[in-house]
């Protein structure tokens, strides 16, 4: 239909890809949180607030410009 979106999402049998979301932080930042160790030596440096919820939110509209914009997503 005209002027409705769909949400970018792809699914699997056992896994779900899609954007992130505000309700996604307090899980995204402690699962990032228990694997830091793992995580730091491939990633760039941490900011202080890497983990903040604010950070978190940037993310989250940072993804959504890109989709708009069709930077970030392949649509089929």
């Amino acid at each position: 239909m005209f002027g409705l979106r769909r949400s970018a999402r792809i699914e699997t049998e056992r896994l779900t890809l899609r954007l992130p979301g505000h309700d996604d932080w307090r899980a995204w930042a402690a699962l990032r949180e228990d694997s830091a160790s793992f995580l730091r030596p491939w990633e760039p440096v941490w900011s202080a607030d890497h983990l903040s919820r604010r950070a978190f939110s940037h993310r989250v509209y940072w993804a959504r410009r890109a989709e708009v914009q069709g930077l970030s997503l392949i649509h089929i």
